[in-house]
C-alpha cells in the first residue's frame, strides 16, 4: 500500500515533470520562431523560399530515417556487421 506522502511526493514530482518538458517545449518553439524571423529578415525571399525547401526536405529524410531504427536495434540480441549496416 502507497502512503498518502509518497503518493503526494509522486504527484508533485510529476507535476514538476509535465511543467519543465512543457516549458523547454515552449522555450525551443520561442527559439525557433526567433531565429526564423532573423533569418528570414537576412535573406532575400528567392533565398528564403530554396532555405524553407530544404529544411522540410532534411527534417522529412531525417524521420523517415530515424523511424523503428531504436527498436529494431534493441531487438537483436546480438548484432552482426549485416544488421548494423543495414
Amino acid at each position: 500500500m502507497i502512503s498518502a506522502s509518497s503518493e503526494l511526493s509522486l504527484r508533485g514530482r510529476l507535476a514538476r515533470s509535465v511543467f519543465w518538458i512543457a516549458w523547454s517545449r515552449g522555450a525551443l518553439q520561442v527559439l525557433g520562431f526567433a531565429t526564423t524571423l532573423i533569418v528570414a529578415r537576412i535573406l532575400v525571399p528567392a533565398d528564403y523560399g530554396v532555405m524553407a525547401i530544404a529544411s522540410v526536405w532534411t527534417t522529412s529524410v531525417g524521420l523517415l530515417a530515424e523511424m523503428g531504427l531504436g527498436a529494431a536495434i534493441i531487438q537483436f540480441r546480438d548484432l552482426g556487421p549485416r544488421e548494423i549496416n543495414t
